[in-house]
């Protein structure tokens, strides 16, 4: 997705357009073979997004010259 539909996507699963969440900027862990790719992820608590009261979501970070992108989330995701 481009960023501007990955906006879209996001905003129309939330009520109000707004996503609730609360991330937890450390400890930023090395990407598990089960995960999207990425080279990291953080951890991530979602309140009501896409109809689920709350959920955890893994947040994985792609390193590209020296800065951090967020290059996906893998959603309801176990705890490790």
């Amino acid at each position: 997705m481009t960023p501007a539909e990955t906006i879209d996507w996001l905003r129309g699963r939330v009520p109000g357009g707004r996503i609730q969440t609360v991330v937890q900027p450390r400890p930023i862990l090395p990407r598990a073979a089960s995960q999207p790719p990425g080279d990291s992820y953080i951890s991530s608590i979602w309140t009501n997004f896409a109809s689920t009261p709350t959920q955890r979501v893994e947040l994985m970070l792609r390193a590209e010259a020296g800065t951090w992108y967020w290059s996906g989330a893998l959603f309801n995701a176990p705890t490790r």
